[in-house]
């Protein structure tokens, strides 16, 4: 079983992540350029930064288990896009209707993807589509997979 992992307020805007199980583990802020790992390599880059941005706009020892459920969420017909609203609304792209699906999540989970509760929703020809028109500046957190359009 791994390790279970926490958030430590040591300021107005200093956190560390703390391991359950007592190993250390390292991080800096995203934008410092340097990447966030643990001693044994399981928390990815990728959540490290879903996880600090989170904990900056939200409660932050909810954030790694916030960031868990993203990182379930984002496999699949549903890639995340990014996240938006002080990290209230996660975007997500659904693959099989060519859409953007926005949806909550908390630290009991993702609020049903499959289901967004919409009868009408605006296609596109692929996410690049979307992502190009989109005023990637105002969110949050784009993924970093699509940082590149930034």
């Amino acid at each position: 079983m791994g390790d279970t992992y926490s958030i430590v307020c040591t300021g107005l805007s200093e956190f560390y992540f703390h391991s359950g199980h007592g190993s250390p583990l390292l991080f800096d802020h995203p934008r410092t350029g340097l990447i966030s790992k643990t001693s044994d390599g399981a928390f990815t880059h990728v959540r490290g930064e879903l996880a600090w941005t989170i904990a900056m706009n939200r409660k932050p020892s909810d954030a790694v288990a916030m960031t868990e459920h993203l990182h379930a969420a984002d496999e699949g017909r549903f890639e995340l896009l990014g996240l938006t609203d002080d990290c209230e609304i996660a975007l997500f792209w659904d693959h099989v209707f060519r859409r953007v699906v926005e949806a909550g999540f908390d630290v009991d989970g993702v609020d049903n993807l499959r289901d967004p509760g919409i009868d009408e929703f605006e296609q596109y020809d692929g996410r690049r589509d979307y992502l190009r028109q989109a005023t990637l500046e105002e969110w949050d957190l784009v993924h970093p997979r699509h940082q590149w359009l930034l």
